[in-house]
């Protein structure tokens, strides 16, 4: 009984001892970044943490215990630059969920501390963090043509649209309520959103149901936020679905990355299935730049990739590892108007940037 009593008073001093530090540090945690395992738990599966799936790992497994796949192109003629985006000092990165570049070139990072978005110019240095906008858990941020920033909480299972001033211009999805069906979803309750879209008539797209959540699906919006359509991802044969990204092309077709089973799958609109483009690697982020070629990050295979509308690879960037160029888990990525490329590495605890040599 002593023993057990010790170990809880242990336990309740180390809760405490985070609390303080967290609080102490508004951009991150100052000090050694606790790495893998010991990182605090969160309300939704941790990702790089595989879930079970139906005849066990596989390739589709996005764990650390996956071999990553090394696809037959070539190698980008791009160079990673070295602590791009600097925080102030005394801080640093927690887990790098997301990052989104603007029309000036200006780039957004979005981790998971209490303060989690913050903003970098374009020579890479820090301008402001977002301290009004409180998040549980980070998964994705985009910036739309008007300059507006998109956040997605996975956690508190909501989607909000700021302006460039970083003000609240609406909120999709119901703070802390779960929701599941298609009847929740017209009524903005979602379950576990993983990303979101914006379609070039202003329609928003969002997928949920990422790190094994029950209910897969796209939900559809007007660029007003009022309900049109929502379809699931779900497969007929019990293959889990896991949509981590949604982007739409030029031409407004849908594309969903499904990481679990290494798809990239296309949709009309209206939900309506046009193919699946089957990868070799797991399908964490999803980009299309400005001319509209399609960039893809691989997750725990550690590389940013440039991918023709089949699929093909045509060339790729970076490996799994901790150094300069590498990942631990491409989690999320995005393209600058120069054509540099960030990409958000959540085990890592940083963001990479490449540019072309």
């Amino acid at each position: 009984m002593k023993q057990v009593s010790l170990a809880l008073i242990l336990m309740l001093f180390s809760i405490g001892m985070f609390a303080t530090q967290t609080a102490t540090a508004p951009f991150g945690p100052q000090g050694p970044a606790p790495q893998g395992p010991t990182a605090p738990t969160p309300a939704v599966p941790t990702e790089g943490q595989p879930p079970a799936r139906a005849g066990g790992g596989g390739r589709g497994g996005r764990g650390a215990a996956r071999v990553p796949f090394i696809p037959d192109a070539p190698i980008l003629s791009y160079a990673a630059v070295e602590n791009p985006l600097p925080l102030p000092a005394g801080s640093m990165y927690a887990a790098v969920a997301s990052v989104a570049v603007n029309s000036k070139g200006h780039v957004f990072v979005y981790h998971r501390v209490p303060v989690p978005l913050v903003e970098f110019d374009e020579r890479g240095t820090f301008v402001r963090a977002f301290g009004q906008q409180a998040s549980t858990r980070p998964h994705s941020v985009r910036i739309d043509t008007a300059d507006n920033i998109w956040l997605v909480d996975s956690a508190d299972h909501t989607v909000v649209k700021l302006n460039s001033q970083g003000e609240v211009l609406m909120t999709l999805g119901t703070k802390g309520v779960v929701g599941s069906g298609d009847a929740a979803a017209a009524a903005q309750q979602f379950n576990i959103p993983s990303d979101v879209a914006i379609a070039p008539n202003g329609d928003i797209f969002i997928s949920q149901g990422e790190a094994g959540g029950p209910d897969p699906r796209v939900i559809r919006f007007t660029r007003d936020g009022k309900f049109i359509t929502t379809w699931s991802l779900a497969f007929k044969e019990g293959t889990r679905s896991n949509p981590h990204a949604i982007e739409v092309d030029r031409q407004g077709l849908i594309y969903v990355a499904d990481r679990e089973v290494m798809r990239i799958r296309v949709f009309q609109p209206d939900g309506t299935p046009v193919r699946d483009i089957q990868m070799q690697n797991p399908v964490c982020g999803l980009f299309f730049d400005k001319s509209g070629q399609m960039w893809i990050a691989t997750g725990a295979d550690g590389q940013m990739m440039h991918v023709d509308p089949a699929g093909k690879v045509l060339g790729y960037a970076g490996k799994r590892g901790t150094g300069l160029g590498e990942m631990s888990e491409a989690h999320m990525l995005a393209v600058a108007p120069n054509g540099d490329v960030y990409v958000a590495d959540s085990v890592g605890r940083k963001v990479e940037k490449f540019v072309k040599k």
